[in-house]
């Protein structure tokens, strides 16, 4: 699968990308655990949730500033939970 950047992710709307840069920051809120990635574009959020068991043990160790890889489908933000702030805030 060919890279995506960051901001080109919101093309992909429920679609499969495979997206890379450096962990910005992680958030674990209960069992669900936010990774902001970012690479020369700008800042997409990755959703880790337990029920992908090995992906969500990887999250629980990433740190800031490791370079990692990532899979997954783009989805769309919850309404209330949307960043206008971010080119990439509506989508996760």
């Amino acid at each position: 699968m060919k890279r995506t950047l960051n901001k080109e992710a919101i093309k992909y709307l429920n679609k499969e990308v495979m997206v890379a840069g450096w962990v910005n920051s992680i958030r674990f809120h209960g069992k669900i655990i936010f990774v902001d990635l970012r690479d020369r574009s700008g800042i997409l959020q990755l959703v880790c949730v337990p029920r992908n068991k090995e992906v969500y043990e990887m999250a629980k160790r990433l740190r800031p500033e490791w370079v990692i890889e990532v899979e997954g489908k783009v989805g769309k933000r919850p309404p209330k939970m949307e960043n206008p702030k971010i080119e990439t805030g509506g989508i996760e």
